[in-house]
This record gives C-alpha cells, structure tokens and sequence, in this order.
C-alpha cells in the first residue's frame, strides 16, 4: 500500500541517516532501513559520520538547505558526549522524520492531528489497531521512559483514550503492576528485564 502511494508522488522522495561512523550496530541497522527504503521506491543516502558535533551541525545544515531532501533519520547515540537534544534541535522540524524534535514532541503532547509520531510508537498504535486490539479504557503499563519510545507511546495510548502507568528499571514491585495491566508495552531496551 505505501509502494503503492509513494509512486503516485511528483519524485521519488529523498531519505538521508546520519549515523556514528563508529557505531558498528547502528550502520547494519541503517542499512537494513536503507533496503526497505530502496524496496519501497524511496532514495535512501548513508552517511558515516565522524563523531564530532561541529560535522553533525554542518551536515544537518546542508539537510536542512537542500529542498531535495524530504527527512533526516539521525541514529542514536550520537557519540560519546554528544548533547543529542542540542544536535536533533538543529534539523528542521518538518525533516525529522523521528519527531525527535522539541516542536514534534510538543505536538504530539497536545494530540495536534499533523503532529509527526516517532515511529516505533507509532507502529505499536497500528499493532494494537491492526489486531483489533481495544484501548480506549484499558488500563496500559508502559515499562520504559525513553525520549524515543517510553515517553511518546505513553502519550499516543493517553490520546487513545486510555488509562497509562508508565514503568521504569528502577519502579518497584512491577511484577504486581504487569498483573494489573491490560496491556503491557515493553520498551525497556535492556535485554531480561
């Protein structure tokens, strides 16, 4: 369906990912982005970058001049020390397809319709809705706070309607609160939790 409506455009859109050159897991996951990217019709640019916050704010300034590219993918993390609220600020909100930015997230927070969604909250949503899988009322357990999954899908299930405890590494007794939820959304990022 989305290959479907991707031909339909003007052009063939322009995807570009900034990731840390010296983040080995973040390239393969990059490039795996850039497959279905390329499988979808969409052109997909790569580019390794030196962990250095001035080659960050150059190159997202060239993203952010360039009208040819449509959205910047920034992997996180950036690199050891790195001030990523700081660098994602520089991206021009309507390029940060993440919605990583203050303004997105903004946006998202007051349930604003065009509000772009960070995406893995964003698939879990189109999980639960493509299962049928009710979640007005439901009383939903979020385990996991981060700025990328925690935090939005907490807010998108709370604009759903739904009654939202968020969870972290350091809650207490969450065994007693995972038996009380109807839905559980696992978004921890550490491996056994």
């Amino acid at each position: 369906e989305l290959k479907g409506n991707l031909s339909k455009l003007d052009r063939k859109l322009k995807l570009v990912c900034l990731v840390n050159k010296e983040d080995a897991s973040s390239i393969g996951y990059s490039r795996s982005q850039g497959k279905l990217a390329s499988t979808l019709g969409i052109d997909y640019e790569l580019i390794e970058m030196e962990p250095s916050k001035e080659v960050y704010e150059k190159e997202i300034k060239r993203i952010n001049d360039d009208d040819l590219i449509d959205g910047c993918l920034i992997t996180r993390p950036l690199f050891k020390g790195a001030n990523e609220e700081e660098i994602i600020s520089l991206l021009d909100p309507l390029k940060d397809v993440d919605g990583m930015n203050a303004l997105s997230l903004g946006e998202l927070f007051i349930n604003k319709e065009e509000a772009i969604k960070p995406a893995t909250p964003r698939a879990i949503l189109e999980l639960l809705k493509g299962y049928n899988i009710e979640i007005k009322g439901k009383d939903i357990l979020v385990v996991g706070r981060s700025i990328s999954v925690g935090k939005p899908v907490a807010i998108m299930l709370l604009n759903e309607h739904a009654t939202v405890t968020i969870a972290h590494t350091r809650t207490l007794d969450l065994d007693a609160k995972l038996s009380r939820a109807d839905i559980v959304v696992a978004a921890v990022g550490r491996p056994h939790i």
